[in-house]
């Protein structure tokens, strides 16, 4: 008899061969494998030493093991090949068949929030017992480090009722147990590119997420996903960011920004200048209208940046003035090459809170 049967799990089965006739039979090579429609797999085979007898009632009992990595149909084919007491020789096949289904189901949503994404993991039980996870592990690409978001630990009223030093109870309440026929638990990761990997170099591949659980009976299952896609974003040659302000701003008094330009490709870039106006479009009015700008630069309307060298940075500060109260936006700065002119990259929408001085 075949229960149900998992993928990711390790398929048990304990096999007899039993010698129902009345005559003693010698010889006997017992062969067991499953096949599916992808592969063949023996897992047991003692035709290099076979049994010498078998006598009337006898049995030669074994149990054998298979790691389950597809999903469908799958089949047991046990085969005993002996000789009678004529010295004839028979062949004697067994088919079992069995479905594997899909022990979980794992969902996920990326959101990109700036330069960060978070990944949002939805694990959920498909069988009709519930399963222990015993964690879930995400391994992100190269060039991200992760970080995952738990809630804070909220104390219920099993918690309160229980005795001070209660060990089972402490132990009960870390337990990530995932109910049968649907029940579901959810993850959360917080992805950051690493500072000395260049946006160039990166790939919108984010990682693998791996997940390992037992089972009712104490087994064992493993599932690692396919690499989780972030969703493509545009790549820029150059760009150019705002990455420091001071904690608090005043009108009409200067402050200081600083910027970073960093290269994505692979060759020199440059010489690079950024060039300051005193206007910006409008892009939440019809026709992209243009307007004065809430924050100027002090100074002159143009800074040099020079040339950068293969995935090189460089960063510069401007002094700037807000002219105008409460929530403004740093606008207006533009990155060009020096030469030809060829536009870059242009800061996008940096905000900031204005104070009044008085």
């Amino acid at each position: 008899m075949v229960f149900d049967v998992f993928s990711c799990q390790t398929f048990c089965s304990y096999i007899s061969v039993v010698n129902y006739s009345e005559e003693v039979v010698s010889s006997v090579v017992v062969k067991a494998e499953v096949q599916t429609e992808r592969q063949k797999s023996v897992l047991f085979d003692n035709s290099a030493a076979p049994l010498a007898l078998l006598t009337p009632g006898a049995r030669y009992d074994f149990i054998v093991s298979h790691d389950v990595k597809e999903l469908g149909a799958h089949t047991l084919v046990c085969c005993a090949t002996y000789s009678s007491g004529e010295g004839e020789r028979k062949y004697l096949p067994q088919y079992f068949k069995f479905p594997a289904h899909n022990p979980l189901s794992v969902r996920t949503k990326v959101r990109a929030v700036g330069e960060d994404s978070f990944l949002e993991t939805c694990v959920e039980n498909c069988t009709k017992s519930p399963l222990l996870i015993n964690y879930v592990r995400f391994d992100p690409s190269p060039h991200l480090t992760v970080t995952e978001l738990k809630r804070p630990t909220v104390v219920t009223d099993f918690k309160e009722e229980a005795e001070e030093g209660d060990v089972v109870g402490d132990y009960m309440q870390q337990l990530k147990v995932v109910q049968p026929n649907g029940g579901m638990r959810h993850f959360l990761y917080h992805l950051q590119r690493v500072s000395s990997v260049a946006r160039g170099e990166a790939t919108n591949s984010l990682g693998k997420l791996e997940i390992r659980w037992h089972g009712a009976m104490g087994e064992v299952g493993r599932l690692q996903t396919q690499q989780i896609m972030g969703a493509p974003t545009p790549r820029k040659e150059v760009e150019v960011k705002v990455v420091s302000l001071p904690s608090q701003v005043w009108i009409h008094k200067p402050f200081q920004a600083e910027l970073l330009v960093r290269s994505h490709v692979e060759r020199r870039v440059g010489p690079l200048r950024l060039v300051c106006s005193d206007t910006t479009h409008d892009s939440s009015t019809a026709g992209q209208q243009t307007r004065q700008c809430s924050v100027a630069v002090c100074g002159l309307a143009t800074s040099r940046v020079g040339e950068l060298s293969p995935f090189g940075s460089a960063t510069l500060t401007l002094t700037m003035v807000a002219l105008g109260l409460g929530v403004q936006s740093i606008s207006g700065l533009s990155l060009v090459d020096d030469r030809e002119g060829k536009p870059y990259d242009s800061i996008s929408h940096t905000q900031i809170f204005v104070h009044s001085s008085s």
